[in-house]
Parts: C-alpha cells; structure tokens; sequence
C-alpha cells in the first residue's frame, strides 16, 4: 500500500471520527432535553382534564369541579395506589435518565466507548420505567374520583381529554429507546485512534519510502 493510500485513510478516518462526535454531541443533546421533559412531566399536574367542568387529575393530584384546585407541589394526593405506583416508575425513569447524565460526566475517566454503554443502559431501564408507567396510569380512570371528574373507564376517558403531560409521557418511552439504541451504536462504532498511522506516514515521508520494500508491498 502506498503513502497516498495511507494519507487517504488518515482523512477517511478524521471525516469519520468528526461525524461520529458530531452525532455524540447530538446524542448528549437530547439527553439532556429528555431529562428536562422528565421533569416537566413529572411536575404537572393536569395529565386528564375536563374542559367544561375545568377539573382534571394526574400522576399526584387532581382538581374535582373546582373544588381544591390550587396547585402546590407539596401537596401529593393521587387518586388511587395505582397513581402512586405510576409515579414511582416515573420518578425512577427521571432518576436513572439523570444517571445517565452523570455519566456523561465520566469522559474525564473512562474511554468514550464505556461511557456510552453506561450512559445507554440507563437510557434502557428508564425506558422501561417510563413504559410501565404509562401502561398502567390508565388502569384507575375507572376509580370514583375520575368517574366523577370524567364519567371514565380503564383506558376510556369519557368526557375527558388528555392533557399534553400525558402524550409527552408517552413520547418519552420511545424518545428513552431510542437514545439507548443510539448510544450502543455510538459505543460500537467508536472510531480507533489515528495517531498510529498518522507516525507510519511520517515515518514514509522522512525516509521517502515509496511503498515497497524488497520488491514487496507493504500492506
């Protein structure tokens, strides 16, 4: 293999390494947005709503006909155990999400590749938290209090409409897959250090070497 070949995959090799950092840059992005929505998510109270009555219900609270309707964050009163059950998947799938960047930190520690895989498995169980409390959030709409905010059943809302905390909820799940995808992709994929050829190409043009030794290709 001659010097130019050598030049042409040490450019190959920066344009590959410059795409894969600019998708890692994206990948870190969204992680941090997808953390954000977790929260926003999380905190909003109004996941179900009525518009003509202006009531509505979600993860840790409700507002029945306008009685009790004052927001406060401190305040958690779900409506049935299986509320409480959502929203302990959802606050671990916001805790591991923020595992996740956490773990972006380690860069300063670990090879890029391990960082990813890391990063890619919080991403994973947070999906499945995310999942399984979207699953079964809609499994106490036929409790009394929602019956009486909606006129609703098990995965039917009635009166009702879904708030945007809700579909949100439901975008996380695949927004979570897909970021764990990626990042295994991006930790499979990592591109090897050119310094070595870089040194070899050097190495050939300081001794004007002209790509054979001994009548022999160097390969």
């Amino acid at each position: 293999m001659y010097a130019t070949n050598y030049l042409d995959l040490i450019t190959d090799r920066k344009e590959y390494r410059k795409s894969w950092r600019i998708l890692s840059a994206i990948w870190i992005i969204f992680t941090i947005c997808s953390s954000i929505l977790h929260i926003l998510v999380i905190l909003n109270p109004e996941w179900i709503g009525n518009n003509k009555t202006k009531s509505y219900f979600g993860l840790y609270n409700y507002c029945n006909i306008g009685i009790d309707c004052e927001w406060d964050i401190t305040n958690v009163r779900p409506i049935s155990i299986v509320f409480h059950i959502s929203f302990l998947f959802f606050i671990s799938a916001a805790v591991l999400n923020g595992f996740a960047i956490f773990s972006i930190m380690l860069f300063v520690l670990l090879t890029e590749r391990y960082v990813f895989l890391v990063a890619s498995w919080f991403h994973l169980l947070s999906f499945v938290m995310t999942a399984f409390g979207s699953f079964i959030f809609p499994f106490a709409w036929d409790h009394t209090i929602a019956r009486e905010i909606c006129d609703s059943h098990k995965y039917s809302l009635g009166s009702c409409s879904v708030r945007w905390a809700f579909v949100m909820s439901i975008v996380l799940i695949f927004d979570q897959l897909l970021l764990s995808i990626l990042g295994f992709i991006l930790a499979k994929k990592q591109p090897r250090k050119i310094s070595d050829y870089e040194d070899y190409l050097n190495y050939c043009k300081s001794s004007s070497f002209d790509g054979s030794r001994d009548g022999k290709e160097i390969y």
